[in-house]
């Protein structure tokens, strides 16, 4: 799957471009995919406007759904949130990275979380493509 990475932050993300690459290259998919790095400001700024909620978030994505178009949607990630719940969760800021662009870009395929039964299919996909990007919770 071709990918597109934009950093909107002030910080160098090159390392980061790696395990997005990685991410998708292991996605079989005609389409491409943007991928948006934020900071905190602006992710409150979009999750306000398209959500209504007026706080940081860690992924936002949303879907073209336009059979025409060459790229299926953008996801947007905090830079900030990506820092903070590595540090959370004890794994490496990659690790996280690639979960939260894996969760967005399910969303955008249409797994969502909005029950138990739709949560449980949401992350058995999740968890087998981070398996295959080497990229599992330990």
């Amino acid at each position: 799957m071709k990918v597109f990475i934009f950093n909107q932050t002030k910080f160098h993300i090159e390392d980061y471009r790696e395990t997005i690459i990685k991410v998708f290259d292991s996605i079989e998919n005609d389409k491409g995919i943007n991928v948006i790095l934020l900071n905190s400001e602006d992710m409150i700024k979009l999750n306000k406007k398209y959500r209504g909620i007026d706080s940081d978030t860690d992924v936002l994505s949303f879907s073209y759904n336009d059979e025409k178009m060459t790229t299926i949607g953008d996801i947007f990630v905090s830079h900030k949130k990506i820092i903070e719940q590595s540090t959370r969760y004890g794994h490496s800021v990659h690790r996280e990275l690639a979960f939260l662009v894996v969760h967005g870009f399910l969303h955008i395929l249409g797994y969502d979380h909005d029950s138990k039964e739709n949560e449980v299919k949401m992350l058995s996909k999740q968890n087998e493509i981070l398996i295959k990007v080497g990229m599992e919770k330990k």
